[in-house]
């Protein structure tokens, strides 16, 4: 990673996180601190972290489409979960299931929950979806 991504995704960090820090000033919610790595890679790899962190708690559109764009210039991109898409176990985690309406839809995805992201190295996180499964028999057969 160049050090020019390295400085922006500094600033943004610093920027981003005093912006909406009032904001978590009052959230009381544990966030495991990343596991240290030395030098630079380990450096964005932690800007990485916090960036998707701030992604996840933000609530306006406009700041999370800003924060993908910048994450997008690390080469880290969301994890493809869309609704009818086919369910895979190496990029998504189910989270929760729902009965498919017909055998065709099973494993493949309701919703999704929280959003995955990928970088080159391999996932970084996977997305968290909603599964449809196989629908009950009917009338108890097996």
């Amino acid at each position: 990673m160049n050090v020019a991504i390295i400085t922006l995704l500094v600033v943004v960090a610093v920027l981003a996180g005093t912006a909406v820090g009032w904001w978590l000033h009052g959230r009381r919610e544990t966030v495991p601190a990343p596991v240290p790595a030395a030098g630079a890679d380990g450096v964005a790899r932690r800007l990485v972290e916090q960036l998707i962190l701030l992604h996840d708690q933000g609530d306006a559109p406009d700041t999370r489409a800003r924060i993908t764009d910048l994450l997008a210039t690390a080469d880290v991109t969301p994890v493809a979960a869309t609704a009818g898409a086919v369910f895979d176990p190496n990029h998504h985690r189910a989270i929760d299931s729902r009965p498919a309406a017909t055998p065709c839809e099973a494993d493949t995805i309701a919703a999704l929950v929280r959003p995955g992201w990928i970088a080159p190295t391999g996932v970084l996180r996977p997305a968290e979806v909603v599964v449809l499964t196989r629908p009950a028999p009917i009338g108890g057969q097996v």
